[in-house]
């Protein structure tokens, strides 16, 4: 008899303390705080440019953005060889920090074989055309600019937008 009531007594006690011992976090100064970690974001970008006929302006219409997490590669930008390009203006914290040159999506230089055979270059202006360009990006927001620069014509912004 008090072999079983040694039993049934011991074993509720035994599951009453093990249920009742949970483990609770201590906050301890011990503990490294948790930093967050910045992570350079390369953005692409993929525009839209038209020309408007009747206004006699072009306009830029940004289509996609995509964010990926990695670093770009540092490349040499190419030259424009042309007079019509457009100018990007990369911006932090009110502070000019890249400037992109691309050549002018509408502004087309081809050559082609004539009847002939003999290659005849021509300069052919599209009405619309997509582009796309990528930027490095940490957190903070960049303010993206984009200017069209043509032949004996001032510069004009088309695009303002922060990314």
């Amino acid at each position: 008899m008090k072999f079983v009531f040694t039993k049934l007594f011991a074993i509720p006690f035994s599951l009453g303390i093990l249920f009742s011992c949970a483990a609770t976090p201590i906050d301890s100064p011990l503990q490294p705080e948790k930093k967050e970690i910045i992570q350079d974001e390369i953005v692409f970008l993929t525009f839209r440019i038209s020309k408007d006929s009747i206004l006699k302006i072009n306009t830029i219409t940004l289509l996609n953005q995509k964010i990926s997490f990695g670093k770009m590669k540092a490349v040499d930008q190419d030259k424009v060889s042309s007079n019509n390009y457009l100018q990007i203006e990369l911006s932090e914290n009110q502070q000019l920090i890249k400037t992109l040159i691309l050549e002018h999506p509408l502004f087309k230089h081809v050559e082609y074989p004539d009847e002939s055979g003999k290659m005849v270059s021509k300069n052919i202006e599209a009405n619309q055309d997509d582009f796309f360009f990528r930027i490095q990006k940490q957190k903070s927001p960049i303010q993206l600019k984009i200017f069209e620069v043509l032949a004996n014509q001032p510069k004009k912004e088309l695009f303002n937008a922060t990314i």
